[in-house]
């Protein structure tokens, strides 16, 4: 099969968006696929093949991305030259609806991955009145689509609840050869100054939408408290700001993924606030790792915790109920232990593998214009292949 994949960024590490990007381009280059590569943002250093910049400008809300310029002839050349069978989207933005439109004039098949929720973002920048206007851009783009894979049901729910009904609910996975116990560093404490203490570990991008605010005011209500501090890894925007603003904490900025198994794996409890995520992939990592999740009890994140077998549910936006949570955690090593020890043996299920096999029927299916009745048809007939699989 000849794909060509449409991305807001191809930089791996950059997010987590991007490292299951890669995920999956590691197993298309497995299964003998050509793929031509679309972006705007791209390190040479990735070493991938096939590569087309797009002309683009910086995106208003971040600084690090790019908004594609809508260069449909440029694209639609291009895609005319590689006769691809498959366009698959990562990017809702310019990009995926340039994309759309090259498709549709040369008769190829779209999918698309869904992996941001942009609509929840809009309050965390005032500007929640778009929200009518980005429902009806993404209603028209992703109509555009034979398929829109979601990676969690809420999140499938909400989709289908506002007139995108073409979804596949399919989870994202974790590799556990990466993120799992064994990369434990027993000097990793000493290193940052912090022996003797708990380490309870944040990892995302330092943005808004993350709900640091919520983290930083809960380590604020613990304050008493020295038997832990809060690590953060993770760059963006914003780490200058809560660098500034965060008391008992250590901020690691930026890590490759051999160094963020490692802080997973030496850290004693994850905590995530965000109530915006399409999954969390962080979550699972964390899990994997043997670490004990407090995860805010909202979207998709949520879907991956039965609460105080293998993680805590958070009220949403509760600094003093995510700060009860820690404490819990803090105090009762037992539970604590057998919470980590769940979260371990729910994330060996969540094979990658498994996965990446269900993606690519559906691939196969699209490219064959065989959409197997999936648009217009209730959420638990999409969802119901998923559902024959063990994850």
């Amino acid at each position: 099969m000849n794909i060509a994949i449409f991305a807001g960024a191809l930089n791996e590490h950059q997010d987590g968006v991007t490292r299951v990007l890669h995920r999956h381009i590691r197993y298309y280059k497995r299964m003998g696929y050509r793929m031509h590569f679309f972006t705007p943002s791209y390190n040479e250093g990735n070493k991938l093949e096939n590569v087309t910049k797009i002309g683009s400008i910086p995106f208003p809300l971040y600084s690090d991305y790019k908004l594609s310029l809508p260069l449909r002839r440029k694209i639609t050349r291009a895609m005319e030259k590689l006769s691809p069978d498959l366009v698959f989207i990562h990017s809702p933005c310019t990009l995926g609806l340039t994309a759309t439109k090259a498709a549709e004039e040369l008769n190829i098949p779209v999918v698309a991955e869904y992996h941001t929720h942009f609509p929840t973002y809009l309050s965390y920048y005032k500007i929640s009145f778009l929200e009518r206007f980005v429902w009806q851009y993404m209603r028209y783009l992703y109509s555009k689509c034979e398929l829109v894979f979601v990676p969690s049901k809420s999140v499938e729910k909400n989709l289908n609840e506002n007139g995108i009904l073409n979804t596949v609910f399919i989870p994202h996975g974790v590799d556990n050869d990466v993120f799992n116990p064994n990369f434990f560093n027993a000097e990793f404490k000493s290193k940052l100054g912090v022996e003797g203490k708990k380490i309870v570990l944040f990892v995302g991008r330092i943005v808004k939408e993350k709900n640091i605010d919520v983290l930083v005011q809960a380590v604020e209500l613990l304050a008493k408290r020295e038997d832990f501090v809060l690590v953060v890894a993770g760059g963006g925007p914003y780490l200058k700001y809560y660098q500034a603003k965060t008391r008992n904490a250590i901020f690691l900025g930026h890590l490759n993924t051999k160094e963020l198994a490692q802080v997973y794996a030496s850290s004693d409890i994850f905590v995530f606030p965000s109530v915006t995520e399409t999954f969390g992939n962080v979550i699972l990592e964390a899990m994997a790792s043997g670490l004990p999740p407090i995860v805010a009890n909202s979207f998709g994140a949520s879907e991956l915790i039965s609460n105080f077998e293998n993680g805590i549910l958070a009220t949403p936006n509760s600094a003093e109920d995510l700060a009860r949570a820690i404490e819990l955690l803090l105090d009762d090593d037992t539970l604590r232990r057998k919470i980590a020890q769940n979260a371990y043996e729910f994330a060996l299920s969540y094979s990658w593998e498994n996965i990446l096999n269900i993606y690519n029927n559906y691939l196969l299916n699209s490219q064959k214009k065989a959409t197997l009745n999936l648009v217009n048809t209730p959420i638990e007939q999409n969802s119901v292949a998923v559902k024959e699989h063990s994850y």
